[in-house]
């Protein structure tokens, strides 16, 4: 028994000591093959290698070579250019001799002519000033005479009738008056005109008294401009006097309605004058948050009163409101309180805060002719209403056509534009701007967006989630057209005053007529974001 498990231990380890040895042999005949494999590359490598450099080589020769025939090549274009080069300089100095021999040369033949026009120029401004002043006079007569006119025809009580009638002989007077006045300018300016073309053949050359001919136009341009903005207001005024109805006695009929209306009419409240839209002023406004995302807008306020320190900086912050994603939204009444503002914020390091970005506002023409393009409307936009923007930077003219909406004649169309706010400002003061062939009313355009299928506001019908169509009239689920109510003549139920304020608030108005508070507060929220100033 001991014998056979000495036996078979033996063979055991015989069995180890020959699978060792076949694993050796064979790791010698592996690497045997890679050496010579590796010996092969590096043979291979190395006869490459000679090859590259020998590449190299030739290459570098060439380009030595090349590069010494194009320095032969170069060398005559570079003596070329630079004895052009010295010929320009020369002709430059010889070309300022001659400016200035032309300059002293139109310089003493202008002042001859100058020294005549001054005087002419000086009392033409003079007039347009008169003219401005007396202008100005008979606007405030015509509107007082408008406002004495609708007060005649808005009440219905009889003793206004004793009313003191709109004066018209010292309108039609001062209208004599300027159109006279205007007719001597128009004159004076002929007179100029025939002057400076008289004048002309005592200069030099002939393009000297182009320049002299251009300056003196330059002059004469505001003027002018000035001349003829007056002359199409006074046809406005003219024209508005003839279409004003002239005060006559009521019929007992037109007095019970008046006086019915009068007595429907809803009067002033305070809550109606504090629920009436805020007038435009500027919008400063600053959006700050922090880098930290776990503060709350708590934590940045207090952060944002520890950096003001408004009792050393007298900084002045207008408003604090919080808003979504932990921002914090100030305003400010003035430019430089914003700046104090933002600078002493940028102190804190903890906090990041810009200028909340400011849209143009907006303004609509009426009746517009259709075939007019986007471009043709901004082009003749600027070209034809200089005399309103002769001293707004090139920079601030901003015109761009917005949408257009439909009017109901199929071949106008009322156009909406951006305006930047000093153009908005000046065009809405006018009333009205010329667009190619017409003379046409502008005003003031809200930014506010109202659905036309659920009511709502800030979304267009093409977003709109609702699934049926709400009627402005009395708001239920029909179209307006097939209201019953307002085929009945009832009066009409805003859907938005209800849901926002209740029965007990004043619904007699559409949902889309601007009487409507909820639609105020509303388009006080979206001129928020408008810059006016």
């Amino acid at each position: 028994m001991v014998l056979a498990l000495s036996d078979s231990r033996s063979r055991h380890k015989h069995n180890l000591e020959r699978e060792r040895s076949r694993n050796a042999q064979e790791l010698m005949r592996v690497e045997r093959a890679h050496n010579k494999i590796i010996t092969q590359l590096m043979k291979e490598m190395a006869s490459e290698l000679g090859h590259a450099r020998t590449d190299i080589k030739n290459t570098l020769q060439e380009s030595k070579a090349i590069r010494g025939w194009l320095n032969f090549e170069t060398q005559e274009p570079f003596r070329k250019t630079s004895d052009l080069l010295k010929a320009v300089t020369d002709l430059d100095k010889r070309i300022g001799v001659i400016q200035s021999n032309l300059s002293q040369q139109k310089q003493e033949g202008a002042d001859n002519i100058l020294s005549h026009l001054r005087v002419d120029l000086t009392g033409v401004k003079s007039s347009v000033e008169t003219l401005k002043l007396q202008l100005d006079e008979m606007r405030r007569v015509i509107e007082k005479s408008e406002n004495n006119t609708k007060m005649v025809l808005e009440t219905g009580q009889k003793t206004l009738l004793r009313l003191e009638s709109p004066p018209s002989h010292p309108s039609e007077e001062i209208s004599k008056t300027l159109e006279h006045e205007l007719n001597g300018m128009k004159s004076s300016l002929k007179e100029i005109d025939t002057s400076i073309r008289s004048g002309l053949s005592i200069l030099p050359s002939a393009d000297s008294g182009k320049i002299f001919q251009t300056s003196i136009r330059e002059h004469l341009q505001p003027i002018e401009e000035h001349l003829g903005a007056m002359s199409s207001e006074l046809r406005t005024m003219r024209e508005q006097k003839q279409r004003a109805p002239s005060p006559t006695a009521p019929s007992l009929a037109t007095e019970l309605a008046q006086t019915g209306e009068a007595a429907t009419k809803p009067k002033k409240t305070y809550a109606r004058v504090a629920a009436s839209p805020p007038l435009p002023k500027p919008n400063h406004t600053l959006i700050i948050t922090s880098t930290d995302s776990k503060n709350t807008a708590e934590n940045i306020i207090e952060r944002i009163r520890e950096a003001l320190d408004t009792k050393k900086t007298g900084a002045k912050v207008d408003r604090v409101r919080k808003a979504k994603n932990q921002k914090v939204v100030l305003s400010c009444n003035t430019k430089e309180d914003l700046n104090l503002v933002q600078n002493r914020v940028k102190t804190n390091k903890s906090l990041k805060v810009e200028v909340a970005r400011t849209n143009n506002p907006l303004a609509i023409i009426r009746d517009v002719l259709s075939y007019h393009t986007d471009v043709e409307i901004v082009e003749n936009i600027l070209a034809q209403n200089k005399h309103l923007l002769h001293d707004v930077d090139e920079k601030e003219r901003t015109v761009r056509v917005r949408y257009r909406k439909k009017a109901r004649n199929p071949q106008e169309c009322h156009p909406v534009l951006e305006l930047s706010p000093k153009v908005h400002r000046r065009f809405i003061d006018a009333g009205k701007i010329y667009i190619g062939l017409q003379r046409r009313p502008i005003m003031d355009h809200s930014p506010l967006v109202q659905c036309t299928k659920c009511l709502g506001f800030g979304h267009t019908k093409a977003v709109c989630h609702e699934k049926e169509e709400l009627c402005s009239h009395c708001g239920e689920t029909h179209s307006w057209d097939k209201c019953p109510i307002r085929l009945e003549g009832r009066p009409p139920r805003c859907k938005n005053c209800l849901k926002a304020r209740g029965a007990d608030t004043d619904l007699a108005h559409n949902a889309f007529s601007f009487d409507c508070r909820e639609k105020q507060k509303w388009d006080a929220i979206a001129r928020s974001r408008i810059s006016y100033c």
